[in-house]
């Protein structure tokens, strides 16, 4: 049951990176295409969090707003670039590049405050090795 999930999980990840190059190739806009995507996961990325949801991440941006910010914006920029790459070269490249961010991610959780046990690292190295097989 687990590993179908997984499976199912991989699927809709490929599905909807393939998704946006198609999308890409039909001219729309990195950043247009970005704030389409936004808007739809908007009311599912509310509903999801609930109202405690709601105030837990309020009560975050008022005790750092900028890291809130600087957050944000470096994920907003990363996206950008990375559809920008998308519509000049293969999905399969870009998207093997794009799971190098698993170390970026984990600069920000540290920056954040998380701790970061060996279990985390193995697993960023292991995406980190497994992508630059893939682009070999």
């Amino acid at each position: 049951m687990r590993l179908g999930w997984a499976g199912l999980s991989a699927g809709c990840i490929g599905g909807y990176h393939l998704c946006y190059k198609l999308a890409l190739e039909s001219r729309a806009g990195p950043a247009a295409l970005f704030a389409l995507a936004l808007t739809c996961a908007l009311p599912i990325s509310a509903a999801s969090i609930g109202w405690v949801g709601w105030r837990a991440s309020l009560t975050a941006l008022r005790n750092n707003p900028l890291k809130i910010v600087v957050g944000g914006a470096s994920c907003t920029a990363s996206f950008l670039i990375f559809l920008e790459a998308l519509s000049l070269s293969g999905a399969g490249a870009v998207l093997t590049l794009r799971n190098t961010s698993v170390l970026f991610a984990q600069v920000l959780a540290m920056w954040g405050g998380e701790r970061l046990d060996r279990r985390v690292l193995s697993g960023a190295v292991l995406v980190v090795g497994g992508a630059v097989l893939v682009a070999r």
